[in-house]
């Protein structure tokens, strides 16, 4: 829904239908054996060759256009955005993965914690840390 929310008609200027499921690449689990026997390799270097001067969200527009008919939706608790963060759509503790979507990502010099974000920035920093002190 973000999409269309945010860029209205976009998702028809790179050849997908409103209606179509567009997701964020930010958090995937990709199938390899399915996308080695639909030879997505080529697809996807092809299609980006072709909507070059057309796409705005790069990897993400060829991802959704060439996998239109493959993509399969989970929960969001895997891939929980800001968007979803600022809905209060889950409570923090049902959340899997927290995906930093925006530019104000904790691990930049300018991070600014918000209503948002701060709990699972905290959660970022102590595993931060945990691995800057670990001996492995």
């Amino acid at each position: 829904q973000y999409i269309n929310d945010q860029f209205p008609g976009y998702k028809e200027s790179i050849g997908l239908d409103e209606d179509s499921t567009y997701i964020n690449s930010g958090v995937m689990l990709l199938n390899l054996k399915r996308m080695r026997e639909l030879d997505m390799t080529q697809r996807l270097l092809s299609n980006a060759q072709s909507l070059k001067d057309i796409v705005r969200i790069q990897d993400q527009d060829i991802i959704n256009v060439t996998l239109a008919n493959e993509i399969a939706r989970f929960d969001k608790k895997y891939n929980y955005t800001d968007s979803d963060r600022r809905e209060g759509a889950l409570p923090d503790e049902a959340i899997v993965i927290a995906h930093f979507n925006t530019d104000n990502k904790p691990w930049l010099k300018d991070f600014t914690p918000d209503a948002t974000n701060k709990t699972f920035a905290r959660y970022y920093q102590e595993l931060r840390r945990e691995v800057e002190t670990s001996k492995v």
